[in-house]
């Protein structure tokens, strides 16, 4: 994942990645269904852990006091997801909305 933060709407759920490299720490978000993508953004980093802006409050990525509810995930090798889902479309670019 070469980015920190990634939102998306999945089956029109709003989900968001985080991933920091410093910390080894990934987390996934949910919203409610139907409404528009999470407001989670990457702001840098506090004591070796990635710090997140969200709704224009500070989180560090590990806080429990988080507002959103988590999304259950596996992490797996970029080899057993491709295993796993053969057919499985994977988004290769970066699109960001202006």
């Amino acid at each position: 994942m070469s980015e920190h933060v990634v939102s998306e709407i999945y089956e029109d759920q709003p989900i968001t990645v985080t991933y920091c490299n410093e910390s080894e720490c990934v987390r996934v978000f949910q919203g409610q269904v139907g409404e528009d993508k999470l407001d989670i953004m990457q702001a840098g980093l506090a004591a070796g852990h990635m710090l997140i802006l969200i709704d224009g409050k500070y989180f560090l990525q590990e806080a429990g006091d988080i507002p959103y509810s988590e999304y259950p995930f596996e992490l797996m090798t970029w080899g057993e997801w491709k295993t796993d889902h053969p057919d499985g479309l994977v988004l290769t670019e970066v699109i960001r909305e202006l």
